[in-house]
């Protein structure tokens, strides 16, 4: 981080709120601003590094909210500016869409994207992209069978979603890729949202409800209870 570039931003919100401000740029993926007022003692912040680019209005905004100001008005303006920057920044940073592979050994995602698109969003262009990937093997210092596996991505600047190609398989029901990639696609639909704390809620109330739509979630439920970690077991390396 430009420690010149932090400094200058630290000085000009301090002049708006007019009290000394220990600041904390962050990168996080889900918190974008934490505040807390110790007795007695200097304003603490820590600032997603996104603040830095932000328009003066975003920023007086933030000064009065760092102020204690909870005003309607003022946190809109907030989660306006990022909600905008969660389109644009996403987990991809590349402009260009990477070469797409949707023909899979067990299952088509073109095919599959498609009925989707059309049973449940009445067939609208939404104009998204879809692809199998493979995830790249982290280094761990532990092993464990029950770590998390991520089976799908959405990527917002290029509309792009993303099937782990590990549930390219028959053993996999296709109710359960079909819900993946009907997921997926409510991240288009439904962005992420900031609540009155400053984090960024992925998986909202909106987006949850949404999500108990699909005809076979009881189903899908069902399956990743009883079945799934046995399938992970047999065919994922960790």
């Amino acid at each position: 981080m430009n420690d010149v570039r932090t400094s200058s931003f630290q000085a000009f919100l301090e002049q708006l709120v007019g009290k000394e401000i220990l600041l904390k740029i962050n990168q996080n993926k889900s918190t974008y601003l934490s505040v807390s007022y110790p007795k007695d003692s200097a304003i603490k912040a820590s600032i997603h590094k996104v603040f830095l680019d932000a328009e003066l209005s975003v920023i007086q905004a933030l000064a009065k909210y760092l102020k204690g100001s909870r005003n309607k008005k003022n946190f809109s303006l907030i989660k306006a500016f990022v909600h905008r920057i969660d389109g644009l920044e996403g987990r991809t940073t590349s402009k260009a869409l990477p070469a797409l592979h949707t023909d899979g050994e067990a299952y088509d995602l073109k095919e599959i994207l498609a009925s989707v698109l059309k049973f449940y969003f009445n067939d609208q262009d939404l104009g998204l992209e879809i692809t199998w990937y493979t995830p790249k093997r982290k280094r761990r210092l532990t092993w464990s069978a029950k770590q998390s596996v991520t089976f799908g991505e959405y990527h917002a600047p290029l509309k792009l979603i993303k099937i782990n190609s590990l549930i390219d398989n028959w053993e996999v029901p296709k109710i359960f890729v079909n819900f993946i990639v009907y997921h997926e696609i409510l991240h288009n639909i439904y962005p992420p949202k900031v609540n009155e704390r400053g984090h960024s809620q992925i998986h909202h109330k909106e987006f949850r409800e949404a999500e108990k739509k699909f005809l076979f979630y009881d189903e899908i439920i069902y399956w990743k209870q009883t079945t799934m970690q046995n399938f992970l077991d047999k065919n994922h390396r960790w």
